[in-house]
């Protein structure tokens, strides 16, 4: 299973309402349709934190949760993603007209699954490998959600 890093709080709200992953690089084909381990990534950023605050207020995001409520995990994965499909911004607003999009290409998320435990781990840029026994905790908790 490959790993995709997201900054919080973006990545906590990827296992809630956030509908869009917004990228500046289209998700490789092969990726789409599958699951991929969602990494809540190690930095802590108050641009994140303030560019997230702004586009719940200015887009009136209602059911956006309180990214200071202490529910970010840092540095770990945190659940599983599978995205259907990749639109450019243009095609996004006229498909979808999500709140969340903001491109330049939007990442079209079709299920999510969430960790019953998060697993520490590093990330990296891009899609990603994950080390073997990181693999083995995310295949064993998915497991125990079915």
């Amino acid at each position: 299973m490959k790993a995709l890093s997201v900054k919080q709080p973006w990545a906590t709200e990827l296992l809630g309402p956030k509908d869009i992953e917004n990228r500046s690089w289209r998700l490789p084909t092969q990726y789409l349709g599958v699951p991929i381990a969602l990494h809540a990534s190690k930095q802590k950023s108050f641009d994140e934190f303030w560019n997230f605050r702004h586009l719940v207020v200015t887009k009136n995001i209602l059911d956006a949760s309180d990214p200071d409520s202490g529910l970010c995990v840092y540095g770990a994965i945190i659940g599983t993603i599978i995205f259907s499909r990749v639109l450019t911004l243009d095609e996004e607003k006229r498909e979808i007209n999500s709140p969340w999009a903001f491109g330049p290409f939007c990442w079209v998320k079709a299920a999510v699954t969430t960790c019953e435990t998060p697993i520490p781990c590093r990330g990296s840029l891009g899609v990603w490998k994950m080390p073997d026994n990181v693999e083995l905790e995310v295949w064993r908790q998915l497991r125990g959600k079915s």
